[in-house]
């Protein structure tokens, strides 16, 4: 299949982080090969370098794996959140499932690719994101997908959520939410309060900070009662939003029921 760029000319600048070299090389070459004067591919080996990189150029699209040395995946989406909160992402991990790339792609928030993968696959996804950008879709990630890329790594670590003028923590144990606290909550309504949250910067800590655990609840059926409790919001404001949310949400009970993990009525 032949692939073309649909948008206008404007030399498109494509950031490819990935901890094996040859990797790089090898992507940036084929590609620069197959768009040369349309997109300019810069590398980084670590989510350090590639801060330094999207600090210094104007980036339309990030292709990054998760697992580097110095400064991972999860980290420079972190990054991004506060600094750089605009730029789609494209996410490489050889941690995924078919059920965890279905739900990411429910919650339309970055594109996903499971390693290892045809380079073609990769170039399909890079002219989809930069396709997407400029039509306004799939700009940055939200807090839920990020909260989902933490479970398919199984990461342990402390989530530092700034919000509102205000900061809330979320406690991560190999992948498992098991506390959550805000100014006035803690356990489950604390969680439910950060993930309900349109936009939201992060920080992550490389400790998990509360050993105990306070939540039981899966994070998927978190994210629900949250998409539940946003969308309350915005039919109570009547915006254009709330019906948005209430068809992600559909798919999202349709797609839980296929798998048996329960109906929208035993959800509740």
């Amino acid at each position: 299949m032949e692939y073309f760029l649909y948008y206008d000319l404007t030399m498109k600048e494509v950031l490819i982080v990935d901890d094996f070299k040859p990797t790089l090389e090898s992507i940036k070459s084929y590609l620069t090969n197959r768009y040369s004067g349309e997109i300019n591919i810069c590398i980084a080996e670590n989510g350090k370098e590639a801060t330094g990189v999207l600090d210094s150029n104007e980036i339309d699209l990030v292709v990054t794996d998760i697992g580097m040395p110095v400064m991972d995946g999860l980290e420079l989406l972190a990054y991004m959140s506060k600094n750089h909160p605009g730029i789609p992402v494209i996410v490489m991990t050889s941690f995924g499932t078919p059920q965890m790339e279905e739900r990411l792609k429910r919650f339309k928030a970055f594109l996903y690719l499971e390693k290892p993968f045809d380079i073609k696959e990769l170039e399909e996804k890079i002219l989809e994101g930069l396709k997407s950008e400029t039509e306004g879709h799939i700009r940055g990630f939200s807090l839920p997908s990020f909260l989902q890329l933490i479970q398919i790594e199984s990461k342990t670590c402390t989530l530092e959520i700034e919000y509102e003028g205000t900061k809330g923590f979320l406690y991560f144990m190999e992948g498992s939410l098991i506390g959550a606290k805000t100014t006035n909550k803690t356990g489950k309504e604390a969680a439910l309060e950060i993930l309900s949250l349109e936009k939201a910067e992060i920080d992550i800590l490389a400790k998990c900070r509360k050993p105990e655990k306070t939540i039981d609840t899966p994070l998927h059926y978190l994210l629900l009662e949250s998409a539940r409790i946003k969308d309350e919001k915005n039919k109570e404001n009547g915006s254009l939003e709330s019906l948005i949310q209430e068809e992600i949400e559909k798919e999202i009970y349709s797609l839980l029921d296929s798998r048996n993990l329960g109906t929208k009525e035993t959800l509740k």
